[in-house]
């Protein structure tokens, strides 16, 4: 059985499920819970920003933004904060960048959207949702 973002089995997903696209040095996924965000990784396992090559640093903050573009978001008008977290003192022990957007601007973005892809953030919130997350 895999082991995914949002559980073992018991109705959650592969975390491949979330995965947007992926670059040679990020991967950028819609988030676990279907909250108005997009999560960016290094595509190596890192725990901090002391670890990131200058390539790696510079695709983090770069990704951030093309991901809201791509997406459909404005980030000058929907793009709320980023949110970096890293180490083991949280949910992941690795360096994740969180890219928060307006719910205006998710909810314009979500409209430009394929079905598949609304269909899999609606199945994210639900899940976490009935996990009481």
């Amino acid at each position: 059985m895999q082991t995914g973002l949002t559980g073992d089995g018991e109705g959650g997903l592969p975390s491949e499920a979330s995965l947007i696209y992926e670059d040679a040095h990020m991967r950028y996924w819609h988030d676990a819970k279907g909250r108005p965000l997009f999560v960016v990784t290094p595509q190596r396992h890192v725990h901090n920003l002391k670890e990131l090559t200058a390539a790696e640093m510079h695709r983090l903050w770069s990704g951030a933004v093309q991901i809201l573009t791509d997406m459909g978001c404005d980030p000058k008008e929907d793009m709320r904060d980023m949110i970096l977290n890293a180490g083991v003192d949280r949910n992941h022990a690795h360096l994740h960048l969180k890219v928060r957007v307006t719910g205006r601007g998710f909810g314009r973005a979500r409209a430009k959207w394929s079905q598949r892809r609304n269909k899999l953030v609606d199945a994210l919130k639900a899940f976490a949702r009935k996990q009481d997350y």
